[in-house]
């Protein structure tokens, strides 16, 4: 680790042009991150990494690890019940059919003499 004796110019130390180089690339990334507030919608991997970072912020609640300890409680089938549940209830609805091109089942499986 360098401490504040290796910034002077000397043998083992950076160089006055050196230590103006760093300053001027350091400075350069500054305006860069204030013009990305002005980015068009996420991409579906930035919502992603938007949900990862909500779940991390889970995992460091209080309740978290509340959660966790009915988690062990509970065996394989029934959290694999749970999270079939959680998923039918996060998916959105089925696309719905229009009501004058559908015919009943019943009409198409009679027989005809």
């Amino acid at each position: 680790m360098r401490g504040a004796a290796d910034l002077r110019p000397g043998p083992g130390g950076l160089g006055g042009s050196r230590l103006a180089a760093l300053l001027l690339a350091l400075l350069g990334l500054i305006p860069a991150g204030r013009g990305a507030g002005a980015q068009p919608a996420p991409a579906p991997a930035e919502r992603l990494e938007a949900e990862m970072l909500r779940d991390l912020d889970v995992l460091n609640s209080g309740d978290y690890a509340r959660d966790r300890e009915v988690g062990k409680r509970l065996r394989l089938l029934e959290r694999l019940r749970i999270l079939e549940a959680l998923r039918f209830l996060e998916s959105p609805p089925p696309p719905a059919a229009p009501t004058g091109s559908a015919q009943p089942a019943t009409q198409s499986s009679k027989e005809v003499r």
